[in-house]
């Protein structure tokens, strides 16, 4: 069994939430993770409040996703369809 390489799996997160992005980061150094969102970013929306009273903050209340999912592929869309091996993008990309 020497010198066989695992294939990594392919896994889809759907949603940048705290969850997604929390299981994004965890499996993006185990898998081949696939990051769905509609937006290039997450951002911590209950720090809103603290940037109303001090806008300097508001610049550390939105992340890239390449600054901490380096390892991930970011896909901007939303999914329009999951099938039991697919899942099919708004803009038209199939994930196995």
């Amino acid at each position: 069994m020497a010198g066989l390489v695992a294939e990594k799996k392919n896994v889809v997160v759907i949603g940048s939430g705290v969850a997604g992005s929390l299981v994004a980061k965890s499996l993006q150094n185990e898998a081949a993770v696939f990051l769905i969102d509609e937006k290039e970013y997450f951002e911590i929306t209950w720090a809103s409040l603290r940037s109303m009273v001090e806008p300097e903050f508001a610049k550390r209340s939105v992340i890239s996703y390449s600054e901490y999912l380096p390892h991930a592929k970011i896909v901007t869309s939303t999914a329009v369809n999951i099938t039991d091996t697919d899942v099919f993008t708004a803009q038209g990309s199939r994930i196995r």
